[in-house]
């Protein structure tokens, strides 16, 4: 059985903090293939809430990655590092820590903001 498996990358504008301005990326979000792992990079122009997770073809979230506040004044948890550009790994696994899938995996990247 092939399943077809997204990223999502939501940004979510941090108006309540303070910030002016509108969510957006710097660069835009990548994902590659390294060994049996995806590598996921993106990077934001300015301070945002951000939530990292893979999701299936029907839109349910097979695993939720990471979520938090990029370039706020406390560091965000992990494994999101303090800074406006981030690089994840996936290890194809779902939030159960079972394998996310049976056969190949079609990865493309959604992204809402």
């Amino acid at each position: 059985m092939r399943t077809t498996c997204c990223l999502l990358v939501l940004l979510l504008p941090a108006v309540g903090m303070g910030w002016a301005g509108e969510a957006s990326f710097s660069a835009r979000p990548t994902v590659t293939k390294a060994g049996g792992k995806w590598k996921i990079g993106f990077a934001v122009a300015a301070p945002t809430d951000v939530e990292v997770a893979v999701l299936a073809a029907d839109g349910r979230v097979v695993r939720h990655l990471a979520a938090g506040v990029l370039g706020g004044k406390c560091p965000p948890p992990e494994p999101l590092r303090a800074s406006l550009v981030q690089q994840l790994v996936w290890e194809g696994k779902d939030d159960l820590r079972r394998p996310a899938s049976r056969g190949s995996i079609a990865t493309t990247i959604r992204t809402w903001w």
